[in-house]
């Protein structure tokens, strides 16, 4: 629903193999979110699970994607069915979920953004269905995409049965939290772990992603095969950018204060 005329869906370009580059938002910023929209990137994430994002924040935001270059992908606060189905109902196809540790999760997490025989979603005429002017159709779709996020050291035990997850769409690495859970003091330590987890989603045949705050990060996780990456966030964006501005004029200021002394 929120794609230029004639995109291909996120999904889509997974499945054809390219590379999908993003950013991603925590803050309540209407303009900011069209602005990163209308650049060159292949998505944008607006994240629900931290920051000052909620769902009637998404509701609202949904609608610079019409034209935009880049299409909406929703990180979600929890596993809530509820929620995701009312993000789908909303007319946004792409969703990550945080935290999956288990197949059953995994699978509980895909079958809610399906209708029965599939699924378990709830059908509602709202705005994917144009409010119920347009007929939808209860298929499966091969455009949505539901990704689920490996960030512990239990998700990966369990990598190989979250991965056989029927119609997964995307294993979403949070190197953050990962590293953290298992107890590794620096990326250094968690690469490995990382070309594991990317060459068993090549086995499996499920899209590997992950997110760097960092361009040396990107450059890291790129070069390990990474398919789908959010690079930057909103916050650290705004504050890299005023502190080289402020950084490149602070000569002047300092030079200003010696002449007023003098």
């Amino acid at each position: 629903m929120y794609a230029k005329p004639g995109a291909k869906s996120v999904r889509a370009r997974l499945a054809d193999g390219e590379r999908l580059i993003g950013t991603w938002v925590c803050m309540r910023s209407h303009a900011a979110v069209e602005l990163l929209a209308e650049l060159p990137f292949d998505f944008v994430i607006l994240d629900l699970q931290h920051g000052e994002l909620s769902l009637h924040d998404v509701l609202e935001i949904a609608p610079v994607f019409r034209f935009a270059c880049a299409a909406p992908v929703i990180r979600m606060l929890d596993h809530s069915a509820a929620n995701i189905g009312r993000i789908l109902d909303f007319g946004i196809e792409n969703v990550i979920v945080p935290t999956v540790n288990t197949a059953a999760a995994a699978r509980n997490c895909v079958q809610a953004s399906a209708y029965p025989p599939s699924g378990f979603r709830s059908f509602g005429g709202f705005r994917a269905s144009h409010y119920g002017l347009l007929e939808t159709s209860t298929s499966p779709s091969c455009d949505r995409m539901m990704g689920v996020q490996i960030e512990t050291a239990e998700a990966v035990q369990n990598l190989d049965t979250i991965l056989a997850t029927p119609d997964l769409g995307l294993a979403f690495l949070g190197p953050y939290d990962l590293r953290v859970s298992m107890g590794l003091p620096s990326f250094d330590a968690l690469e490995p772990t990382v070309k594991m987890i990317a060459d068993k989603c090549r086995t499996h045949g499920v899209p590997f992603g992950t997110m760097a705050v960092t361009l040396s990060d990107a450059r890291r996780w790129l070069e390990l095969g990474t398919q789908f990456i959010s690079v930057g966030v909103d916050l650290d964006i705004l504050k890299s950018g005023a502190a080289a501005i402020e950084s490149s004029l602070a000569q002047y200021r300092s030079g200003e204060r010696q002449r007023a002394k003098g």
